[in-house]
């Protein structure tokens, strides 16, 4: 048994049994406790030695297939992840790129990328198009650096922003069409402004496709990938 262990069957059934259909689907939405606890540690340790390595390219993800049989931990998770995501994501994308977040405070001016939206190019239309979806699995808690994503443009009175902040073993989901960012605490209006704690941010970022991408806004989208780019994944597999 791989350390997907049991649970992979039933949030796979669950998630088909809450199936809202993706146009009804929050925001931002949260799933807690995501993986089983012994699991989400092995995955964080992992991780960690991964992106202290500083081996893989920070600006390019890594493509899986959803056919593929996993090459490494991260890609172990999948089915977990997969069970919980709306039901239209999990039957229609073909698979899911990858890619290691790891932020030191100050998080939000410490985010290479922005305010931004996720995209690839389209190998049929050569147009840059976003994912079904967007995630993100957090591996460690912090009080800053809170995830923001925007319905609208940011500077217009129209729209509203949902945040999250980091907490371990959580996943977050959102449209791969939505603008979003890392920012600070101060900067969310109406909570508490005490200074926050100063761990380490790690995370996985996983975005859904219906086709495979080619290079993005953000860089290298969906490269290949080898053991070879981080072999500290590979415990579990």
């Amino acid at each position: 048994m791989t350390l997907l262990g049991r649970d992979a069957s039933r949030r796979r059934h669950q998630g088909k049994m809450q199936d809202l259909g993706f146009e009804l689907m929050p925001l931002l939405e949260i799933a807690k406790e995501i993986l089983p606890p012994d699991v989400a540690n092995t995955l964080r340790e992992a991780v960690e030695k991964a992106a202290n390595s500083r081996r893989g390219s920070p600006t390019s993800s890594y493509w899986y297939s959803l056919e593929s049989k996993p090459r490494n931990i991260l890609e172990e998770v999948i089915p977990i992840l997969r069970a919980v995501v709306p039901f239209t994501v999990s039957e229609e994308c073909i698979g899911v790129d990858w890619w290691l977040g790891m932020l030191h405070p100050p998080y939000a001016e410490n985010f290479p990328y922005g305010l931004h939206r996720d995209g690839g190019r389209n190998p049929v239309s050569g147009n840059i198009e976003g994912p079904s979806l967007s995630t993100v699995l957090y591996l460690t808690e912090v009080d800053d650096g809170a995830l923001a994503v925007y319905s609208g443009e940011p500077d217009s009175i129209v729209g509203d922003i949902r945040y999250a902040f980091p907490r371990a073993n959580s996943f977050a989901m959102f449209s791969g069409e939505l603008l979003h960012n890392v920012v600070s605490r101060k900067s969310i209006i109406g909570i508490d402004s005490s200074t926050p704690s100063s761990g380490v941010r790690l995370s996985v970022q996983y975005n859904w496709w219906k086709f495979r991408p080619g290079r993005g806004n953000l860089g290298e989208t969906a490269a290949d990938y080898s053991a070879e780019i981080y072999p500290e994944l590979l415990s579990g597999v």
